[in-house]
């Protein structure tokens, strides 16, 4: 490589594949990416996801080599952001995830509590169950019949289709 002008010439350098710019990735920088998540996540199965994520990312890169920094000395310095961005983003989803079940066991809990058993609600229970067996008797006979194979019985649209001699179409119809 040559510098003209303040361009670099790379007429006489042959670049390499995509594939080997990856693994000279890896081989140079991956441990010290290891090291990195070691200290920020310590001994954990989800250090290996991250390095393996931060890879895979840079593997679905159009012109990763467009995407490093020009400066290779930086290029480990990019993987480790790109890495911490991962934990954060991480951290993030689980934080999320434990407010929704957090908020969902204490909505369980409300409900039970306001569900217990009381003879009004044991009447409105038996009159809804009439209604939604009044409403399956209305149904046609053959329709009625795939129904109660599929909700009741739990036989797939195909198995009720062979049952009755009909399409699948006609049944998921």
């Amino acid at each position: 490589m040559r510098k003209k002008g303040g361009v670099i010439d790379l007429s006489g350098h042959r670049s390499e594949s995509r594939r080997q710019l990856l693994e000279r990735l890896f081989g140079e920088h991956g441990s010290a990416l290891r090291g990195f998540l070691h200290g920020l996540m310590g001994s954990s199965h989800e250090l290996e996801d991250v390095v393996q994520d931060v890879f895979a990312k840079l593997a679905k890169e159009e012109n990763l080599i467009a995407r490093l920094p020009a400066d290779r000395s930086k290029w480990r310095s990019y993987l480790v952001a790109m890495a911490n961005n991962l934990v954060v983003d991480m951290a993030r989803y689980k934080q999320v995830r434990r407010k929704y079940l957090d908020k969902e066991r204490h909505q369980i809990t409300e409900a039970d509590r306001v569900e217990e058993a009381s003879p009004e609600r044991i009447a409105l229970s038996r009159q809804e169950l009439e209604r939604v067996k009044a409403v399956i008797l209305e149904l046609r006979p053959r329709w009625r019949q795939a129904f109660i194979l599929n909700r009741f019985k739990h036989q797939s649209y195909p198995q009720i289709a062979q049952q009755m001699g009909v399409s699948v179409k006609q049944i998921e119809k």
